[in-house]
């Protein structure tokens, strides 16, 4: 595994990131994070302008493990 993989690389081999995927509770673990980003994604709105800086730290963090999971 390496640490600080640059953005478009997985963490992981392709060959992990296939187990891992064909993995029931890992699957279930992405759909929660996919829920989360969404939730957070719904409450940007009428949010304090120092508050949209967090959220958006929140969904960018969330997204970026689904990407690299080949959500």
């Amino acid at each position: 595994m390496r640490v600080g993989a640059p953005l478009g690389h997985t963490f992981m081999s392709p060959k992990s990131l296939e187990i891992l995927q064909n993995n029931e509770h890992f699957l279930e673990f992405l759909d929660s994070l996919h829920d989360a980003r969404e939730h957070w994604i719904a409450n940007l709105e009428d949010r304090p302008t120092e508050m949209l800086q967090q959220i958006a730290g929140r969904i960018c963090t969330l997204n970026d493990i689904l990407e690299r999971s080949n959500y």
